[in-house]
């Protein structure tokens, strides 16, 4: 029996491939918000001329 505070388990047989993309865009999405500010702060820093 499951108390107040604990989740119960929930038993699957496999992953599925709303699995696969939730875990894709866990990894990608921040890769690519880094490679973003990376290319946006070597833009400003080019834009300012010094």
């Amino acid at each position: 029996m499951v108390g107040p505070f604990e989740v119960a388990a929930i038993e699957r047989q496999s992953s599925t491939v709303r699995d696969a993309l939730m875990t894709g865009l866990l990894v990608i999405y921040p890769a690519f918000a880094a490679l973003a500010a990376i290319v946006a702060g070597l833009f400003l820093t080019g834009a300012s001329g010094t």
